[in-house]
């Protein structure tokens, strides 16, 4: 699947196939989850040699930038959300002959909001030029990581209230995967940063890339997120040590009460135990009431033990 949003007029707007053709000169293409002959149609149309295909259509999902003399071939990585699950998903981002081509196997929100967007009001691209679209969509994208990563922190504070309070199992398992969530997010951040620093510094990219100006604005925004993913993990930590230890002293009330009742019922056992013994002389052995008062000794003494735990509020 994909669509073409061509520049003619002094305006970008979607044409069909059948409107191609190599009389325009600039346009995007966007294509999602697309076949290898889908692509390599398209090349052939705008006279691009397919010998390099296959660095094209890699299966790297890490970012990364690789140029050649005649195209300039960006891997740049982008959130997902599907069904509650977070995610990270590889966009491919291809200028050749004033094309600005671009590959993803997931919907990207915030690129289809944008070539939606620029068919509208072409104002929300400051300089109209390959740099400036470049730049933008790879700011969207970092403005959507901003949003998810926000929203992972509203989580991570809603979880840790609960799990204080309610040592919930499932908001235990809901931590680790935040955590590796996040953790595919600093790396994929990283990357990305990389590739931005290379827009900014490589030589060979700036027969592509002409104005880096902004890149450095995109640069800085990247590391500070990086930060704030590093601060969630670090909270994240926090959060299970906190559980931990909320758990320790729970299992340790629990172990302090069990030991108090059962000290309850040491006293008796131990009246009844000497009680027991083969002696021959006994106090109380031939009392007629003698039983009951053992009884009664044995219940004044867990009765005062009883209240005595109380009072050090052991039960």
């Amino acid at each position: 699947m994909h669509s073409i949003i061509a520049y003619k007029n002094g305006a970008f707007s979607k044409i069909g196939d059948t409107e191609f053709t190599p009389l325009i000169r600039f346009g995007i293409i966007d294509f999602l989850n697309p076949n290898e002959q889908e692509i390599k149609t398209f090349l052939d149309k705008i006279g691009f040699e397919v010998k390099d295909l296959n660095t094209i259509l890699t299966k790297v999902e890490i970012p990364s930038i690789v140029h050649r003399e005649e195209f300039l071939h960006l891997i740049y990585g982008t959130p997902i959300k599907k069904d509650r699950q977070i995610g990270t998903s590889p966009l491919s981002i291809l200028l050749i002959k004033g094309y600005i081509i671009l590959i993803h196997k997931d919907e990207v929100k915030s690129l289809s909001d944008l070539l939606s967007e620029i068919q509208v009001d072409i104002s929300r691209i400051s300089k109209l030029n390959i740099s400036n679209i470049i730049y933008q969509i790879m700011a969207d994208i970092n403005d959507d990581f901003v949003s998810v990563v926000d929203s992972l922190g509203n989580e991570i504070e809603s979880i840790e209230e609960r799990l204080v309070k309610y040592h919930n199992e499932t908001d235990v398992r809901r931590v680790y995967t935040l955590r590796k969530t996040l953790l595919y997010f600093k790396s994929v951040l990283r990357h990305n940063n990389v590739v931005v620093s290379m827009i900014m510094r490589e030589d060979s990219v700036k027969q592509f890339i002409k104005e880096n100006g902004n890149y450095n604005i995109l640069y800085n925004g990247i590391s500070q997120l990086i930060g704030l993913v590093d601060f969630y993990r670090e909270m994240l930590t926090e959060v299970m040590q906190i559980y931990e230890g909320a758990l320790a002293n729970r299992l340790n009330e629990i172990m302090k009460y069990f030991g108090a009742v059962a000290a309850l019922f040491l006293w008796p056992a131990t009246v009844a135990n000497i009680y027991g013994q083969n002696f021959k002389v006994i106090p109380f052995a031939d009392h007629p009431f003698g039983f009951y008062i053992m009884l009664l000794i044995m219940m004044l003494g867990s009765i005062l033990m009883y209240f005595y735990f109380k009072r050090k509020k052991w039960l």
